[in-house]
């Protein structure tokens, strides 16, 4: 009889799941994973990915640095979440009847493609983070699915299918990172947060 193999998973995409070990005792129970995640990405829309540190989200949080790793244990650990939490979007029923026909599953496709490339727009810094090997985390696996449910009356295989998807979202997410308007978007961001009256109206590199 064969042994069950034990599969680990990344830390982080066990943190992603919730099923990762989570700290007992922390600074008054007042941080927390998605706090942390949240104020990593304002950061990121607003400064770009390079903006991002331990230390930096730490100090917008009011907390440690020595904190935030009792939650998440490394940088790559938070980009990687930053990335899945980016993908959080409403997802369509799986359509029936019409929805199932030629003209239908192109009309998904087209809605599945807006979409994630305005969350790709609206987050530029997402095409600057590495990826290796598959994301396991649950909002990137979601958008996948629903992408393979496009393409479901095709007749295409499910390998074929999963494989076109890959190969439309590493594209767009390709094409963002490359696009002008994008770039614009995260420095008129900036502009105006260093322009605040929170911030006393400073100009940029100033």
């Amino acid at each position: 009889m064969t042994e069950p193999v034990e599969v680990s998973l990344p830390h982080a995409v066990a943190l992603s799941w919730g099923i990762a070990e989570r700290p007992e005792r922390g600074p008054k129970r007042e941080l927390s994973i998605e706090r942390i995640v949240e104020s990593a990405i304002d950061i990121a829309d607003v400064e770009g990915l390079s903006a991002v540190s331990m230390s930096r989200v730490a100090t917008s949080l009011g907390f440690t640095t020595m904190s935030l790793y009792r939650y998440v244990t490394s940088k790559d650990d938070l980009l990687l979440l930053m990335q899945d939490q980016a993908l959080d979007m409403p997802i369509p029923p799986e359509a029936t009847g019409a929805g199932q026909s030629d003209a239908g599953w192109r009309l998904q496709l087209r809605e599945w493609v807006l979409l994630t490339r305005q969350t790709y727009l609206s987050h530029p810094w997402y095409a600057e983070i590495p990826v290796s090997g598959l994301l396991l985390t649950p909002m990137n696996l979601r958008l996948v699915d629903w992408g393979v449910r496009c393409l479901a009356p095709t007749g295409l295989s499910g390998s074929d299918k999963l494989a076109i998807v890959l190969l439309a979202g590493a594209t767009r997410v390709r094409a963002v990172a490359v696009c002008p308007s994008s770039r614009a978007a995260r420095n008129s961001r900036w502009r105006c947060a260093n322009s605040s009256p929170r911030n006393g109206f400073r100009t940029c590199g100033r």
